[in-house]
């Protein structure tokens, strides 16, 4: 169960995050935001889970003493499910597994956005007259989310067996 829940959570919040930067960087494509998303994804993809997780908890467990360095649950705890605890216990694992999803989703729905907008419907929806935050929302996003939601169900298998390396980092 903890191998699921790891996965599904870093799914869930890599996509959101993934596909909220992938629209800004679209949007914004060719200024500073743009180069920013898209060299923060290079660099999300280049760098190995179980590393980045052995570096932050370094900073965030041993030097700042901010989060805690492993485990599901504080060994004081007295039985019980604490969603606070959780939480501050599962930080740490889910942004270091969920960083490889952001980087490739935003760089995924920025491509598939750009490609979109290139299309007749897309100019004609332009041509009619409406507002660009309709035209990008309601006909170039929705057709660019299409290819990005059929990746999910590799990115399951993905998630799983990775889940096994990031719980050993952080002895879940």
């Amino acid at each position: 169960p903890a191998t699921l829940q790891l996965a599904l959570t870093s799914l869930v919040v890599g996509y959101g995050i993934g596909i909220t930067l992938g629209l800004l960087a679209a949007v914004y494509h060719k200024t500073w935001l743009d180069w920013m998303i898209r060299v923060l994804s290079v660099v999300g993809n280049a760098i190995p889970p179980f590393w980045l997780g052995l570096v932050l908890i370094i900073i965030f467990s041993v030097q700042l003493d901010l989060l805690p360095m492993s485990g599901m649950r504080d060994i004081a705890s007295r039985g019980g499910f604490n969603l606070g605890e959780t939480l501050r216990h599962m930080l740490l694992p889910v942004f270091v597994f969920s960083l490889n999803t952001v980087a490739f989703v935003s760089r995924f729905v920025r491509t598939e956005l750009l490609e979109v907008l290139t299309q007749d419907y897309v100019r004609t929806a332009y041509a009619k007259g409406l507002a660009n935050r309709t035209v990008w929302w309601r006909h170039a996003a929705k057709n660019a989310l299409i290819p990005v939601a059929t990746y999910v169900g590799v990115s399951v298998g993905t998630l799983l067996s990775g889940a096994v390396i990031i719980e050993q980092v952080f002895e879940w």
